[in-house]
């Protein structure tokens, strides 16, 4: 009958470190190597999530941005833009969002407040891109005197009106006459 020490799958205490020791420093010396080309390979990843408005001109900007950018990735996932904050929040609520993401200004209190977002304050060529914003929409991105992102477009609204035909619907009085009588399909 063998013996406990005969064992082919008994080790004892000090053989285990041993082993192990050689194991560490026979992997530690291996990598040493190799850490520096693994360090040189290495990508960082960014999730990106955005309202899904011409997902293909949004994808065609992250890849030029990843070409410029080699050693980042870019994983765009576009969201359903009627419901985007909702399903932002909700996101948030279970800590899946990405790592960057699209926040209208209407929003951008309550996502600081709720803890959801870090300004960028201070990072490398900020002061640079802001100066090419226009001092309205740059105002849009600051919060208690942070800032927490840079603007991806800008739109311009125009109120435009017929003088003549807006001097038709005021009354006598000075108010304004309403184009509908009695509900929809009763206007004039």
């Amino acid at each position: 009958m063998a013996s406990k020490d005969d064992s082919p799958h008994t080790m004892s205490r000090r053989d285990f470190l041993r082993t192990s020791s050689y194991a560490g420093v026979g992997l530690g010396l291996g990598t040493v190597g190799l850490l520096g080309s693994a360090q040189a390979q290495a990508q960082v990843t960014i999730g990106f999530q955005g309202w899904a408005f011409e997902p293909q001109v949004v994808e065609a900007s992250v890849k030029r941005f990843m070409a410029e950018n080699p050693d980042i990735r870019v994983i765009y996932t576009p969201l359903d833009l009627q419901l985007y904050p909702e399903k932002m929040v909700a996101l948030f609520n279970a800590g899946t969002q990405g790592d960057a993401f699209y926040v209208r200004d209407t929003h951008l209190g309550a996502w600081v407040e709720a803890g959801w977002m870090q300004p960028i304050d201070g990072l490398p060529k900020l002061a640079e891109l802001n100066k090419d914003i226009y001092p309205a929409t740059l105002q849009t991105l600051f919060y208690k005197g942070k800032q927490y992102g840079v603007p991806y477009y800008g739109d311009i609204y125009l109120y435009l009106y017929d003088r003549r035909h807006l001097s038709l619907s005021v009354r006598q009085d000075g108010a304004r006459e309403s184009r509908r009588e009695e509900g929809p399909g009763h206007t004039r």
